[in-house]
């Protein structure tokens, strides 16, 4: 936040910057450096400095505001890092030019006569003889009459005489605010008693504490007041979320000793790690109303099924000749598939051990997703296997617009607020692993992970392990894990890149973090992009410097030839990407009044350039049903958006956008499902909303040789029989192929191509391989389950220059085990771009007869939908 305070005095300007501090609050900063005591809010700066006797402890005192012309409720004054940033870059958006400021030139002194005075007491004592003073109190008649009668002369005399305040008019206001001071007095009494029954362990006193008590009398002491319940009322909600947390937890929490405290209790959730790590919170009994259908189609009675995530049990209760109920209770391992219906989507099957077949029409679409993912998670929590198979994920983008962090943030963490939000019951599970992103940070990097942490644990109550953070200025990413998860996960990078002014500086630019979880590998990447409506080409830029500057400091070296976002098996792209919406104003804000987000999102200009394959081509976006999440009205509840800017310059409009956003893209094959995407409506202290997003990840794990799977391997070959690529080039050069693989023992090239296929579109040549120019590869390890997993990256490269890539992909070997080859087609990618497609025929082949050594069933491969599963009647 940057706002400024303007004085004039013997013609000179002397400004003044009110500036976040690093305890969170405003400072006044003068042109000489010093810094002076902080405040909460403007409103509470401004009353504290009205206060001062000698020109508002300023150069010139403040006298009157300056309202721009045709200014509403909508205007606010720019206080917004990036608008300081384009002016530094002298590439602003066009402004409405203001007019010029009416000064009274120096020396001089804007005097009233006194005739003109006497005509303004004249018309208000005609205006008091008009009043309807009926509902008014005795007192504030009286002090009124006595004001026309008396104080508007010496007010204006004072006027005339260069004095810049209204005495006489302060003290009828502060007669008029007795009554006020009073029921303020009350109101923050009250919310001290709520302070002391919501304080949780050793929290401090946050309302009446000896250095917040006000002091003195008078109008600015009335407005500091003001300002003071303002900013209690806004944090009593976010103290509440702590304490009520607590209040859910049930007696069944397995305590490191029996014998503690209720009192000791509580203050270990706040201060130090009470609770085993490996806990089960308490999760509430799900009920879903449905109907069942027997075979053949005809819908029976209405029933009720019940999930229980705490015992591992899904169970359904119908009701009997005589209302009497009857329970059937089955056991989480004796459900084998959840098989949606494509034609009916309420209609599922539940499949059970002994082949049997339970058919349920639920209410919505809705209510059978959420039913499929509680009886995924209950089966995943009560699994018996040793290897994990699937994980949970949060990634959140949150730009703080320098606001302080505090410790709640619990609706962001456990994706509640708008949009499509985790599953209530869901939610209460704490997730395994959580990606953190901010921009605009105005702490340091320690101070926010160690807050980001404490809020966390505030809402999980777990202490998260911290696996690795990194900053880049004000860009910050972390991520954390459940502590038994931190062995699982290894090979920890980071880097950055900045592409701020000349790609030198830091306040726009990424940061990124990789990692591999058992045998899956993730990058998540963590950017800032330039902003300005008109600065598309110059976001699409930062997105390819940003791939590229990655692909060398963060990828692997041997990969050379493959971008960062094909060589990690799911890459999470997350931040402030700054892309707007393409449309007037006027028509903006009457959509958003709307909510028609279909209307907006045709318009998001991220979604048109992945559309034009410019930028952030093959990256995945869940469905946005949440409003544009930038720029809002600070400590505001609702959508009320600040979109007019009112600089010294002229007015800037903001248009509400889709600035923070998470993309993924992700190997084919691989499972990858999002549950959520939203954001929170909570947290208010920033102009942009924090953006949440839940997902599920499958997980490969890392293939151990023994000498019992050595003598029962049979020899694999992967063999490609025909390729074909389209590469963007009009030169007709000869090409060949590139094949890496972790399964492989080394990296294999195939032959130049010997022909090409006539190509009908320009700026394209398509080389084509047979057989004899391809390569046989034979994997390090034959296990079938192993290779399943595995995948191919292949690169077109010239056959003159083996280091320059004109295209990459990435092959996946899932159900590619056959006898007989099969087709594939892939896009190709270079650089963050697409740039072709590349196709043929090839299969895995095998001698003799494979045992799997490795099987073991993935619980997310439980849904599917009927074309995917063909059930056998037993």
């Amino acid at each position: 936040m940057h706002c400024c305070i303007f004085g004039r005095m013997q013609s000179k300007v002397h400004q003044y910057r009110v500036l976040p501090g690093p305890d969170g609050k405003l400072h006044v900063q003068s042109v000489g450096g010093i810094i002076t005591q902080g405040y909460n809010d403007l409103t509470e700066l401004i009353a504290d400095y009205i206060k001062k006797k000698e020109n508002n402890g300023l150069v010139c005192a403040l006298v009157h505001p300056f309202p721009p012309d045709g200014s509403s409720g909508d205007v606010t004054f720019s206080d917004d890092e990036e608008d300081d940033e384009e002016d530094e870059e002298d590439e602003d958006e066009d402004f409405i030019e203001m007019p010029p400021l009416r000064t009274t030139p120096p020396g001089q002194k804007k005097r009233k006569s006194n005739s003109h005075a006497d005509h303004d007491k004249l018309d208000l004592q005609k205006r008091f003889t008009q009043l309807d003073l009926s509902q008014c109190e005795a007192k504030f008649k009286q002090a009124l009459k006595d004001y026309i009668d008396q104080g508007v002369s010496k007010d204006s005399a004072s006027l005339n005489a260069g004095d810049s305040e209204l005495h006489e008019f302060s003290q009828l206001l502060e007669s008029t605010a007795d009554g006020l001071r009073r029921e303020l007095d009350k109101f923050i009494r009250n919310i001290d008693t709520l302070h002391e029954l919501l304080r949780v362990g050793d929290r401090k006193h946050s309302t009446l504490d000896s250095k917040l008590k006000l002091t003195g009398s008078g109008l600015p002491s009335l407005l500091e007041q003001m300002s003071r319940v303002r900013t209690m009322v806004l944090t009593i909600q976010t103290e509440a979320h702590d304490a009520i947390q607590l209040t859910a937890i049930p007696s069944e929490y397995e305590f490191l000793d029996s014998h503690v405290s209720e009192k000791e209790f509580v203050a270990g959730v706040v201060a130090g790690p009470f609770l085993k790590s490996k806990y089960l919170p308490y999760i509430p009994l799900s009920k879903f109303e449905v109907k069942q259908i027997k075979h053949g189609g005809k819908v029976m009675s209405k029933i009720t099924l019940n999930v229980d995530l705490q015992t591992g049990k899904y169970s359904v209760l119908q009701v009997a000749g005589k209302h009497i109920p009857e329970h059937s209770s089955f056991d989480h391992d004796r459900i084998l598939h959840l098989i949606k219906s494509t034609k009916d989507k309420c209609n599922l099957d539940v499949i059970l051990d002994g082949k049997m077949k339970q058919t349920y029409s639920f209410a919505d679409p809705h209510a059978r997703e959420n039913f499929c993912l509680q009886i995924r998670q209950m089966k995943n929590m009560h699994s018996t296997e040793a290897e994990i198979d699937q994980i949970s994920l949060f990634v959140g983008t949150w730009n703080m617009g320098n606001a302080a962090m505090n410790n709640c943030f619990s609706t962001w963490l456990k994706c509640m607020g708008s949009g499509a939000s985790r599953d209530r019951v869901l939610g209460v599970i704490p997730h395994d692993v959580y990606v953190v992103g901010t921009q605009q940070s105005s702490t340091s990097e320690k101070d926010w992970v160690s807050r980001l942490k404490a809020g966390l644990k505030a809402c999980v109550l777990i202490d998260m392990e911290l696996v690795e953070v990194c900053s880049l200025w004000g860009i910050r990413l972390a991520i954390l894990c459940k502590p038994e998860h931190k062995a699982h996960i290894t090979r920890v990078q980071r880097s950055s890149v900045r592409t701020g002014i000349a790609n030198a500086l830091g306040n726009k630019g990424a940061v990124a973090i990789s990692f591999y979880f058992n045998g899956t590998s993730f990058c998540f990447i963590n950017t800032h992009l330039t902003s300005g409506d008109e600065k598309c080409n110059r976001r699409n830029q930062n997105f390819r410097d940003i791939v590229k500057n990655l692909t060398l400091n963060l990828g692997q070296k041997h990969l050379s030839l493959f971008d960062i976002t094909s060589q990690f098996q799911h890459v999470f792209w997350l931040g402030d990407l700054n892309y707007p919406i393409e449309e007037d104003i006027k028509m903006i804000l009457r959509k958003v009044h709307e909510k028609d987000i279909g209307f907006l999102m045709e318009r998001d200009q991220l979604r048109k350039q992945q559309k034009h394959k410019t930028s952030f081509s093959g990256f995945q976006e869940a469905e946005v049903t949440f409003l544009p999440t930038y720029r809002l009205e600070r400590n505001v509840p609702g959508n009320k958006y600040a979109w007019k800017q009112v600089k010294t310059t002229g007015v800037r409009i903001n248009a509400p956008s889709y600035c923070d956003r998470v993309l993924w893209k992700s190997y084919p094959g691989t499972f990858v499902e999002n549950v959520a995407y939203g954001c929170s409506d909570a947290i208010l202290s920033s102009d942009h909303r924090p953006v949440f997003s839940s997902f599920n990840v499958g997980i490969s794990s890392e293939f151990i040789q023994t000498l019992q799977s050595l003598s029962e391997m049979a020899p694999v070959t992967i063999v490609f029989t025909t390729v074909e690529a389209q590469v963007k080039t009009c030169c007709k050069q000869y090409f060949q192929l590139s094949f890496y693989s972790s399964c492989l023992p080394d990296m294999f090239r195939s032959q130049p191509n010997t022909s090409f296929k006539e190509n009908k579109i320009g700026f394209f040549t398509v080389p084509v391989w047979l057989k004899t120019n391809l390569p046989e590869m034979r994997p390090l390890f034959a296990d079938q389950s192993y290779l399943e997993d595995q995948h191919i990256l292949i690169a077109v490269i010239a056959q003159d220059a083996a280091d320059e890539s004109y295209g990459e992909c990435v092959v996946s070997l899932r159900g590619m085990f056959s006898e007989e080859h099969k087709d594939f087609e892939y896009l190709l990618y270079h650089q963050g771009e697409e740039v072709g497609r590349i196709s043929g025929k090839f299969h895995v082949r095998t001698v003799g007869k494979q045992n799997n050594t490795r099987t073991m069933h993935r619980n997310y491969s439980l849904i599917a939908f009927d074309t995917e599963y063909q059930y056998e009647d037993p």
